[in-house]
């Protein structure tokens, strides 16, 4: 069974090359594709706002960035909750 929400951690680094770019860019179709809430956890001052200048927020979608690992899990329970089929 595939997992319902994945959250990656970025490590603090300053820049992201091309293939780090495109890299991400498919990990959110991805997820997408499989119906899988993606939360990205401690994304440092730099590489946020090249994320916000090429639209990758846009389609991640600012609701799915957490400041730290417990911010990212409260995320995580609130997609799972949120995204339970009613019976």
């Amino acid at each position: 069974e595939r997992p319902k929400v994945m959250i990656l951690g970025l490590p603090p680094f300053l820049s992201m090359n091309a293939t780090g770019l495109q890299s991400r860019d498919e990990r959110v179709s991805t997820c997408r594709r499989h119906h899988v809430g993606l939360i990205l956890s401690a994304v440092s001052a730099q590489p946020m706002e090249a994320k916000r200048t090429s639209g990758f927020l846009e389609r991640l979608g600012e609701q799915n960035l957490a400041k730290d690992v417990t911010q990212a899990l409260a995320l995580a329970e609130k997609y799972l909750q949120t995204s339970r089929p009613s019976h």
